[in-house]
């Protein structure tokens, strides 16, 4: 065996146990190391995972991007190694918006087939495609991946608790933003977080803990939801996960906002700085950034701002369709408060139209439908007011219906929305609209 060969060997083996141990300078030393060695094939393809996989961690999403399609054909078809760079290829092109490449991913998975030594990562690879699946409002790709996951070998998911958070963590995702189930969500992520804990990935953990804390939110358990993402930030922060730290920071300034807290709208607009700064444009949490930013800046009295920040949010979630109806919610408000109330209701239906485009809940149906109710009662439409507060109504309650904890469920119907729909149902004499209505 020549030198070069063995070098090559012996940094394959260096970049396997960086991986397993989660060195990130190591991974991206030794693989930079074997490629100077002149590895090829499938070896080539090792490093150049090593490289995707540190790329990734970084946020660095269009050099990942770059390195991807060619790691992916050093490599044999339905190999572990194939398997895992098709998933650090699907979370960058998920960032990024490259709707053929993820076409691409796609079809590869699908072409493969994974020997038994493959199964975890077969799974784990289509629980990341289902959760970008979710997320961008292709539903039905992401229902059938969880379908596949839920019917996945038992023996596979008892042997390996990285698996069961995968597969847990792509549930949650499917729950809260197809099936607008944030209670079943919440569950779904905690079990993903314990299952990504005993086995010590704790960046994978604060995935999970991230997801934990936005069914909290939307499930209005204001005091859980900013425990976990002020442990989220902290731990990011620790990591150096920045992609990690900047979600977090996101939905940390939702909450301050909903909770009205006595924080200043500038500490609001900080905590916005470095997602609105180093978030690709056609990331879900770039676009909530705007959409966050466009509320502080209307609690600060700055509504032009607001509206602007607001237009942001739509095109920023242009690829992220599943949250594109909060921005429109978003929209809405920010035109009603400027006094623009047929405006506010067109941006409310276009975000309803947009919802029913994707099959995609995600919990919004109700707010939309409570904004174009109190747009029609500024522009003096009693009977359409009262048809879209039924309609709202009718969402909250079937809503708090999946709930079975009953202190859950009154906190939920508690929450800020929920309970300016009751209130609004109380004061008018409303009833729920029948699904379907």
């Amino acid at each position: 065996m020549s030198d070069a060969a063995s070098a090559v060997r012996h940094y394959l083996r260096a970049v396997d146990q960086s991986l397993e141990g989660r060195d990130v300078r190591g991974v991206g030393l030794y693989a930079e190391r074997g490629l100077a060695c002149g590895a090829a094939g499938e070896a080539r393809g090792h490093f150049l995972y090593a490289q995707l996989w540190v790329h990734i961690y970084h946020g660095d999403f269009a050099a990942a991007q770059a390195l991807a399609r060619e790691a992916q054909a050093c490599l044999p078809a339905g190999s572990t190694r194939f398997y895992q760079t098709l998933a650090m290829r699907a979370a960058a092109v998920g960032a990024l918006g490259d709707m053929a490449q993820l076409q691409e991913v796609m079809n590869a998975f699908d072409a493969a087939a994974p020997p038994p030594a493959a199964t975890a990562a077969h799974l784990e690879t289509m629980a990341l495609i289902s959760v970008v699946c979710a997320q961008i409002g292709l539903t039905e790709r992401a229902a059938d991946c969880i379908a596949r996951l839920e019917q996945g070998p038992a023996a596979c998911y008892e042997a390996s608790a990285a698996t069961r958070g995968w597969r847990d963590y792509a549930c949650g995702w499917h729950l809260l933003l197809c099936l607008s189930d944030p209670f079943r969500a919440h569950e779904a992520a905690l079990q993903s977080n314990v299952a990504f804990d005993e086995v010590h990935n704790r960046r994978m953990a604060g995935y999970a803990g991230l997801l934990f804390g936005i069914a909290q939110l939307a499930l209005g358990a204001y005091e859980e939801a900013e425990t976990s993402f002020r442990w989220v930030c902290t731990d990011a922060g620790r990591l150096q996960e920045a992609v990690l730290e900047r979600a977090a920071k996101v939905f940390l300034a939702f909450l301050l906002l909903i909770r009205q807290q006595p924080a200043p709208v500038e500490e609001m607009l900080a905590l916005l700085n470095e997602p609105l700064q180093n978030e690709p444009a056609h990331s879900y949490v770039f676009g909530l950034a705007r959409c966050a930013q466009a509320l502080a800046l209307a609690a600060s009295g700055d509504l032009l701002g607001a509206e602007v920040a607001a237009g942001y949010a739509l095109e920023g979630l242009c690829w992220a369709q599943s949250f594109r109806p909060y921005a429109f919610a978003v929209l809405s408000r920010v035109l009603l408060r400027q006094g623009r109330a047929e405006a506010a209701c067109e941006a409310a239906e276009e975000g309803l139209r947009s919802l029913g485009a994707h099959g995609s809940g995600g919990g919004y149906q109700g707010l939309l439908h409570l904004m174009l109710a109190e747009g029609r009662h500024a522009l003096v439409q009693p009977a359409a007011a009262q048809r879209a507060l039924a309609q709202a109504l009718g969402y909250v309650q079937e809503c708090a219906a999946l709930i079975p904890e009953p202190a859950a469920r009154e906190r939920f119907l508690s929450a800020l929305n929920s309970a300016r729909v009751l209130q609004l149902a109380r004061a008018w004499d409303v009833a729920p609209a029948v699904s379907g209505e």
